[in-house]
């Protein structure tokens, strides 16, 4: 990484963004609000895709090219279950200077995350809470946008999926966890689910219920993944 182009969160957004002490109104963001039903939260199928004007990392900074580098930014809901928020970054053939390269994608899943669309510090944003804990934005300001990413304690923020991998990489990649289970589950629709099995503590009572002792049992759900037709994924829930 380049250092001469780190910058600290606040400075970056200060120098792409047109900031002000009152945010300015930006139709996507006025959009996401209405689809919150006057509620606080975007508990809904929901897609957009904007150039990129530079990316925050755990609070460093770093400029993108809006002529050539775009972000996504999606909510997967799955009703009761929750939300699967994937914050897809196409940053063209060499990257940017954060050492990220061409594509790469950030997701967070469960019950407890939300996006709150809305307006503060002069630009605005949806933000990706767990609980009340930042794990990302998308923040704009001017039609320009700046994606945020933290990777902190327990905001679980997971870069190991993608759309489109193949089944043989996604269990691939649930296999490092060791003693875990990836096995087909049900159909949804045209979709064909597996799901990731992992460790678990339960308590195995005696015959007559009286006493009790702790089994390591390998059979708790941690993720569900659906695949298309063609063996690729698209899209994903973990139980955070």
């Amino acid at each position: 990484m380049k250092k001469e182009f780190i910058l600290s969160g606040l400075v970056l957004l200060a120098l792409i963004l047109p900031m002000c002490a009152f945010a300015q109104k930006d139709p996507t963001i006025d959009a996401a609000m209405k689809m919150t039903k006057g509620g606080r939260f975007l508990d809904a199928n929901y897609k957009i895709t904007k150039p990129l004007s530079g990316l925050i990392a755990n609070g460093s900074g770093v400029a993108a090219d809006p002529s050539k580098h775009k972000v996504t930014f999606e909510i997967i809901n799955f009703g009761n279950n929750g939300n699967t928020v994937i914050l897809t970054l196409e940053l063209g053939q060499d990257g940017i200077d954060a050492g990220i390269g061409s594509t790469t994608t950030y997701s967070w899943s469960g019950q407890n995350l939300h996006v709150v669309p809305g307006y503060g510090g002069g630009a605005g944003m949806l933000a990706v809470l767990r609980g009340s804990k930042d794990c990302g934005a998308l923040i704009g300001s001017g039609g320009k946008w700046v994606a945020s990413v933290n990777s902190g304690s327990n905001t679980y923020t997971i870069n190991d999926f993608k759309k489109g991998m193949t089944r043989a990489e996604v269990e691939s990649v649930v296999g490092q966890l060791g003693m875990s289970q990836f096995k087909f589950t049900r159909n949804s629709g045209n979709l064909k689910v597996y799901s990731l099995f992992w460790l678990d503590m339960k308590k195995q009572y005696n015959f007559f219920g009286t006493d009790y002792k702790y089994q390591m049992r390998n059979d708790k759900k941690y993720g569900d993944f659906y695949f298309d037709a063609q063996g690729k994924l698209v899209k994903w829930l973990l139980f955070m």
